[in-house]
């Protein structure tokens, strides 16, 4: 283990930034090439994902998308079949395309193990989350210093379950940290609910720190000092961030839905 920059702390096959993500939860920390999750048995998928983000530009060729397998470093061993015949698609925490492009094929691979998927809806994940990954990718690690990210579910107090016993959350956080050389750290952080329609604009999502740690139960950046860890984690500035750039862009896979109407079969209980 390495420390960088501000307390960030790098392994050889992983990145996070101000501490691994402390959870309530028992998690497991399975550490993979360009990201590190912190899986729940428990809930059968990750509390967190961490890795470092940056521009794609000079980065990897993306290779042809991967099969989801089990991670054999699991108890649960959670399979891609184990989505069959829901309405949940097997949603990634650590993306396929800036992963692959920033840190190559092995680590593409990784993001299609099943200790880095969830269930989202299908308008949350190929329409809202689907836009704020493609947002990361294009606009805000380009323009930030170095650019970390958080990302998992929220959980109400006794989650619903499919079939195959994995817990379904009723959101997702994101939570970015943009740490420049001699300047403070800044952060944007959002909530999406399962239950969106697609087409919402993205700074109706954002949230404090503070908020998603009370609803996770997950402690952030725990590792910086007492004042700045409070400042960050209180704040919701969205100023130097560049969201008017991505705040109202289309969705990429819109054809698939209908987007004048929200459609009730895509939000259906299991």
């Amino acid at each position: 283990m390495t420390l960088l920059l501000g307390g960030a702390v790098a392994f050889a096959d992983g990145e996070t930034y101000a501490g691994l993500p402390r959870s309530a939860q028992p998690v497991e920390v399975l550490r993979n090439p360009g990201f590190a999750v912190g899986y729940s048995e428990a809930r059968r998928q990750p509390l967190w994902v961490a890795f470092r983000a940056a521009s794609v530009k000079d980065g990897h060729r993306l290779a042809s998308r991967p099969g989801f397998e089990i991670d054999g470093r699991t108890r649960a061993r959670v399979s891609t079949f184990d989505y069959n015949g829901v309405r949940y698609d097997r949603g990634h925490l650590a993306p396929n395309y800036l992963i692959g492009r920033l840190y190559g094929r092995e680590a593409q691979r990784a993001t299609f193990l099943m200790s880095n998927i969830a269930p989202q809806r299908r308008r949350l994940n190929q329409l809202v989350w689907q836009r704020l990954e493609e947002a990361e990718a294009d606009v805000v690690a380009p323009r930030a210093g170095e650019l970390w990210v958080v990302t998992g579910p929220v959980f109400g107090a006794q989650p619903a379950l499919l079939k195959s016993g994995i817990a379904l959350p009723d959101a997702f956080y994101r939570i970015w940290l943009d740490v420049r050389p001699g300047g403070a750290p800044a952060v944007l952080a959002f909530v999406v609910p399962q239950d969106v329609c697609g087409t919402e604009p993205l700074a109706q999502f954002l949230a404090s720190v503070d908020q998603v740690e009370e609803a996770t139960g997950v402690d952030f950046l725990h590792e910086l000092e007492d004042a700045m860890e409070q400042a960050l984690e209180a704040g919701r500035t969205t100023a130097g961030w560049g969201l008017w750039r991505f705040n109202q862009r289309p969705p990429r896979y819109a054809e698939k839905f209908d987007l004048e109407v929200c459609d009730a079969s895509d939000v259906m209980a299991p």
